[in-house]
């Protein structure tokens, strides 16, 4: 003899897929080969016992349940969802077991399971997250006790897990916030220049309004009057008039003056025109800015508002 003990075989149900389970009950654990969850021996072999054995009162028979098509829906649902990663298939086979047997957790846990793609999915919607805590309730109120404890227990560390997300997205949705303050005061400013510049073009237009007036009226009128006295004067020598001399001197005065306020006037209009130009272009570029922002902006409270569906 080697003094080793021998094992004892007994039937089991896995406590998380169901799957029937060929148990060594002087274990106190063990994994299941099927989802890969590691389960309490004695927890199984009670769920098995109490899930295909309804004793009555003091009976001397049983009734054993006739359950292959569920199991086998099961066992299925459980390969599409663990094997195949197949979370849609794994849902539509869940929900028909929730349909035919509503009082088995199997059915409600593998749909919470299939509809947070086996509690790995932490960035969930409200609804999403909704939708998976009912199924996960439904479980919870008809799991035989020896389950419902092992099923609170990974439902609270999934929860936890959402709820660190949740805050992750909120920090997130925080940072938009800032740097939508941000560039909402960077707007306001740009806004602000933008009326500045106006004002300075305003002011530019104006100075060149009164130098095109100089220009195309009084200039004009001066002149042709030096030009008349020059004629007067040219006239006046050849007839020999006194007066002549002093025509052609106020002539010609007038004509020069006139003409270096005229070409002063031109060249104040031409460098006003640059000026106008050059604020034209810099508002211009102002404003590109502006509605760079306003596209940020916009970005930014889409971010805010999608984030928002993870933080409830």
């Amino acid at each position: 003899m080697n003094g080793g003990r021998k094992m004892a075989l007994v039937a089991a149900k896995c406590t998380m897929c169901g799957s029937e389970l060929t148990v060594d009950s002087s274990l106190k654990s063990a994994k299941c080969p099927s989802c890969g969850t590691e389960y309490i021996v004695q927890d199984a072999i009670n769920y098995h016992n109490t899930y295909n054995v309804t004793n009555i009162e003091h009976a001397e028979s049983v009734i054993v349940k006739d359950e292959s098509s569920v199991d086998s829906r099961i066992e299925n649902a459980t390969a599409n969802l663990i094997q195949h990663k197949n979370y849609a298939r794994a849902k539509e086979i869940f929900q028909s077991v929730v349909n035919d047997k509503s009082g088995d957790f199997r059915g409600w846990w593998g749909l919470a399971r299939a509809e947070s793609e086996d509690f790995t999915l932490y960035n969930c919607s409200q609804s999403r997250f909704n939708t998976i805590k009912n199924n996960v309730d439904g479980a919870l109120r008809v799991a035989p006790p020896e389950v419902k404890n092992q099923l609170q227990q990974q439902w609270s560390t999934y929860e936890q897990s959402v709820n660190q997300n949740k805050q992750l997205k909120t920090n997130e949705q925080n940072t938009y916030r800032n740097k939508k303050s941000s560039a909402m005061a960077q707007k306001q400013s740009l806004e602000n220049r933008i009326l500045g510049l106006q004002q300075e073009k305003d002011r530019y237009i104006s100075e060149k309004g009164k130098n095109l007036n100089t220009l195309y009226h009084p200039l004009k009128g001066v002149i042709v009057a030096g030009v008349f006295f020059i004629f007067c004067g040219v006239v006046s020598l050849s007839t020999g008039a006194g007066s002549a001399l002093l025509m052609l001197l106020i002539g010609a005065a007038m004509v020069g003056g006139m003409g270096f306020r005229y070409f002063s006037a031109k060249s104040a209009v031409s460098t006003l025109e640059q000026k106008i130009a050059d604020k034209d272009a810099e508002m211009q570029s102002v404003q590109n800015e502006i509605k760079r922002l306003i596209t940020d902006i916009s970005q930014m409270d889409q971010c805010i508002e999608n984030l928002q569906n993870y933080i409830f």
